[in-house]
């Protein structure tokens, strides 16, 4: 026996032994025709690495590995690896390393991570096909992508790929509008990143970016506009608002392009089966209710929601609408009259109204079939009441029919060929509504509609339910609630609409009294499934109908619609859902 280094007197058995004994189960025959000087065991640096990529089933020839540094443990794990027969990528700090990588141990790819443009590249490169995956089906859904298409490209950096997202998402729009004869859409990009990244630098890039676009694409392609935002993305994202315009052709928002409009009157989903009865009445004056506006808001996790339509009416009674407020407040809204009522339609893809390709949205597109005969007044609700002498003119209420009579159908009626509408061939678009009721409805305009990511830290009282800015006087309260409120609607003063199903939205709250806690929230009347805040009206939009600033005229702080979490399908072509309306102090 030969003593150890640095051992006793004693024996020891192992180290420079000529024998020990060991168990079976930790022992490795060496093999005879391999040299002793041409092998080593691997202990501990070896059961690191092995061990785990024999756990995890990175141990199968064909895959693809990537290694993260190229140290002690580095190295030992390619070396399995390439053994293995696995496709290996290396990353690293240091790019003194590449060579030693590729040359002496055949990594397939070696990245250094410190280069944000290469790794860029990898993320980009690695995320493509989901990328247009998502584009792709987002046009099957959402009816391809409008006039003006947004892109942010959050954390841009300034190297040569900082383009290089953009460019993909423009490509596969441009393909995939190309290939379903529609017209590409403008793009508004928006690079994002911190102060200290070298803008400049970003936009030496512009002018070739520019060339290449149109020569690859053509000289028709465009607009593009790129702008630069420096400092933290962690508070906004797209500009959220969702404003108002005049429609540009009078088939825009008739009801098979599924527009999302303010006034006019309701292009409705299911234009057969449309709500009837009390569900059309102000709960507190019996007056038939006026459309508000509508927002398209398809959901894409289920086929039954492929077509999603959001309507809100109301009645145009100050005095009813303080009323509704005190019903609420009485926290039984479920048994409340209501002056505002919202119902929910959804279709799936393939129904009896719609074809289930994508519209044209060049003047062509026609729905299928045929529609319920409108109110010949307000042209809002179904036409249950015929008129006993023409037959031809149709009214949602006795009301109604009496109005018309004396404004405009004592004559018409006695000259059939002047009706306008006819039951046998109403599509409920705008052109079907007598000019005779354009009195009773509010100006009509598209809703130009973002889907609103909720940043809005510098708002001390946005919440979801509850009194968010606890203070001894309601007064004080609601001053402060009011300021915050009105610093953050000017930053885009035209916004008539905040929408946002994300399930961290919450409605940006004008006062501190009067918000809902989360009990006077009902829940859906269908399926018992909670209601979740999906949209808030903002007072803007009266601005927009011309509604004059005068003792009694409507007015309101916010409208917030809550909506069935589960978008529930229901017994009825619509479901109503429930609107929290606020007032502001004056109003009350």
């Amino acid at each position: 026996m030969v003593l150890t280094y640095n051992a006793t007197t004693e024996v020891t058995y192992g180290g420079y032994s000529d024998h020990m004994v060991a168990n079976q189960h930790f022992i490795v025959v060496w093999p005879k025709n391999l040299p002793l000087d041409s092998g080593t065991p691997i202990l501990c640096v070896g059961i690191t690495v092995y061990s785990p990529m024999c756990y995890y089933g990175l141990d199968k020839p064909g895959m693809h590995v990537a290694v993260v540094g190229l140290g002690g443990l580095g190295h030992v794990a390619v070396m399995f690896l390439k053994a293995l027969g696995i496709k290996v990528t290396v990353i690293s700090s240091s790019p003194k390393k590449r060579e030693e990588a590729i040359s002496k141990f055949g990594v397939d790819s070696f990245f250094v991570s410190r280069d944000q443009a290469e790794m860029k590249e990898i993320v980009i490169r690695k995320a493509l096909p989901i990328l247009k995956e998502a584009i792709k089906g987002f046009a099957n859904h959402d009816v391809f992508f409008g006039r003006c298409f947004k892109i942010a490209d959050l954390g841009c950096s300034s190297g040569p790929n900082t383009l290089l997202s953009a460019t993909n998402i423009i490509d596969i729009v441009h393909e995939e509008c190309t290939q379903n004869n529609r017209k590409t859409p403008q793009f508004q990009v928006s690079l994002v990143d911190l102060i200290g990244n070298d803008f400049n630098t970003v936009f030496r890039l512009l002018p070739n970016f520019y060339a290449k676009l149109k020569e690859d694409k053509g000289k028709n392609f465009g607009p593009c506009f790129i702008s630069a935002v420096p400092g933290s993305f962690y508070d906004r994202l797209f500009p959220d608002e969702s404003f108002v315009e005049k429609a540009k052709h009078d088939w825009s928002l008739c009801r098979h392009l599924f527009p999302s409009k303010a006034g006019g009157t309701p292009a409705w989903l299911d234009p057969v089966n449309l709500p009837t009865g009390n569900s059309c009445l102000c709960d507190i004056c019996g007056e038939p209710l006026r459309f508000l506006l509508q927002a398209y808001a398809p959901l894409s996790d289920k086929d039954s929601t492929f077509h999603r339509t959001l309507f809100v009416f109301m009645c145009t009674s100050m005095s009813c609408l303080l009323r509704d407020q005190h019903e609420q407040w009485k926290h039984h809204p479920e048994k409340g009259s209501r002056s505002i009522k919202v119902f929910r339609g959804q279709l799936p893809r393939n129904n009896q109204f719609y074809s289930s390709e994508a519209p044209k949205n060049d003047g062509s597109d026609k729905p299928l079939g045929t529609a319920a005969s409108l109110c010949s007044w307000c042209g809002t609700w179904k036409g249950d009441k015929v008129c006993s002498n023409c037959k031809r003119a149709r009214y949602c209420s006795k009301k109604h029919q009496a109005i018309h009579w004396s404004s405009a159908h004592k004559v018409q009626c006695r000259t059939i060929d002047t009706l306008q509408e006819s039951s046998s061939r109403s599509t409920n678009s705008s052109e079907d509504i007598l000019k005779a009721g354009s009195n009773v409805t509010w100006p009509e305009y598209e809703i130009i509609n973002e889907d609103e990511s909720e940043f809005d830290t510098e708002i001390p009282n946005s919440n979801a339910y509850g009194k968010a800015l606890p203070t001894a006087n309601e007064d004080e309260g609601d001053a402060k609630c009011w300021a915050s409120f009105q610093k953050r609607i000017a930053r885009a003063p035209d916004q008539v609409l905040r929408y946002s199903r994300d399930e961290l939205a919450k409605p940006l709250w004008p006062m501190l009294s009067g918000q809902p806690s989360k009990a006077d929230i009902p829940k859906c009347t269908s399926c018992g499934s909670p209601r979740a805040f999906e949209f808030q009206i903002l007072p803007q939009l009266l601005y927009y109908f011309d509604v004059k600033n005068e003792y009694n005229s409507l007015d309101w702080a916010t409208i917030v619609v809550y909506t069935c979490e589960a978008s529930c399908d229901g017994s009825l072509a619509y479901q109503e859902e429930f609107a929290w309306v606020q007032l502001t102090s004056q109003s009350r």
